[in-house]
């Protein structure tokens, strides 16, 4: 029964994000990357700048928009009020910092958070990660 599990949840949530399922939304994800083949030096600078590309998809996510706390009790101070919260299938390829996300046209940068928030929001099961998950905060200058 354990064994197609995993299957089963990344076939399920597959689905949900792809239809467009609850709180999907197209994401447009944006990052700089070392370029193809190129030397670490950049040779225009002469110095150990990297020469870097930017790469740019769009993938379906589940996203969610933090809203005031009610409660008063907050767990995790890394996210605010405004904050999104973008849950991705676990192939979509991100670097660990520096990403930009474009959600109904507004832009958001990624932000960084702790190893025990991270560790509580993944899911994991017979040892296969079925979701990237990052938390973005408005860019300086976005449309309201």
């Amino acid at each position: 029964m354990l064994a197609g599990l995993s299957a089963r949840i990344r076939r399920d949530t597959a689905r949900i994000i792809n239809n467009g399922l609850l709180n999907t939304a197209q994401v447009t994800v944006s990052y700089q990357q070392l370029a193809l083949g190129s030397d670490p030096v950049d040779p225009a600078l002469e110095s150990t700048t990297p020469a870097t590309t930017t790469v740019t998809a769009e993938h379906p996510a589940l996203v969610h928009f933090v809203e005031p706390v009610k409660t008063g009790y907050r767990q995790f101070t890394e996210i605010e009020t405004g904050d999104v919260i973008i849950d991705f299938l676990d192939d979509v390829t991100l670097p660990r910092t520096g990403a930009k996300f474009i959600i109904d046209g507004e832009t958001y940068v990624q932000k960084e958070v702790g190893n025990q928030l991270a560790q509580y929001w993944d899911v994991i099961v017979q040892g296969r990660r079925h979701f990237r998950t990052v938390v973005a905060t408005k860019a300086p200058g976005s449309r309201v």
